[in-house]
């Protein structure tokens, strides 16, 4: 299993969609706002993220589980320890066996202004 890691969200030829673990979504599986921002729990987002990508699965903001679709994962750079979120995604999903890789480097998108940044 591979997923594609990146620090802000680009829309890449053939892919999909991706699964934001620092947003909330509702039960019909879309993607809402949180109420806060600053500091992500790492811890949460790990849990969310392997859940994600083992099960196919979230928590909506009603308390009830539900199907999510996607083939990466967007962790946005504007909270303020992005780099720790995903240094702890990387361990986490490497310890599962899943293929972490930037989508930047993924052979999808031609290289851009932003090739030298690193997820």
């Amino acid at each position: 299993m591979r997923f594609g890691v990146g620090a802000y969200t680009m829309q890449l030829p053939g892919s999909t969609r991706a699964f934001c673990p620092g947003l909330a979504y509702a039960d019909d599986g879309a993607p809402t706002i949180r109420r806060s921002y600053g500091v992500e729990d790492v811890e949460e987002i790990m849990e969310l993220v392997m859940r994600f990508a083992l099960e196919g699965k979230s928590t909506a903001t009603s308390g009830k589980v539900i199907d999510v679709e996607g083939d990466s994962v967007c962790v946005h750079g504007d909270v303020t320890n992005a780099p720790g979120v995903l240094h702890g995604l990387r361990a986490a999903l490497g310890r599962a066996g899943i293929e972490v890789r930037s989508a930047l480097r993924a052979g999808k998108a031609a290289p851009g202004p932003r090739e030298g940044v690193r997820a």
